[in-house]
């Protein structure tokens, strides 16, 4: 079986789960796992072109679908390592699928987004 890691080589810092991010039963709760998709994945976007400059060009790009899958629970207190590939890109779309391992390198959850480059009513993406 390949490594974690070298399927998801771009990593973000590790992260500390809070109380804020908790439910009632020290569970991360569910809408901390998509903030933590987005949040944590900028670095890669900004890396593959989606800086503050292709914004004031005009350009844009936005999620039209998550899948999250939950497989581990994150507790009060455990580090979140997130981890991401680029999956498939076209013209207009990139599937990045992302993951978050716990302090064992355990999957604990599993997100796949589709993203779309620009709008069809102004420029197209300058990666077309």
């Amino acid at each position: 079986m390949n490594d974690i890691k070298t399927l998801f080589p771009y990593a973000s810092d590790a992260k500390l789960v809070t109380e804020d991010m908790c439910d009632i039963n020290g569970h991360m709760n569910v809408a901390y796992y998509l903030e933590a998709y987005d949040t944590y994945s900028r670095a890669l976007f900004e890396e593959i072109g989606y800086s503050k400059e292709y914004f004031d060009e005009g350009f844009s790009c936005f999620a039209i679908e998550d899948s999250l899958r939950y497989l581990k629970e994150f507790l009060l207190g455990e580090k979140i390592y997130p981890r991401f590939r680029i999956h498939d890109y076209n013209n207009k779309l990139i599937h990045i699928v992302g993951v978050l391992l716990n302090s064992n390198d355990e999957l604990s959850s599993i997100s796949e987004t589709i993203v779309h480059s620009g709008y069809e009513d102004q420029k197209n993406s300058r990666y077309a």
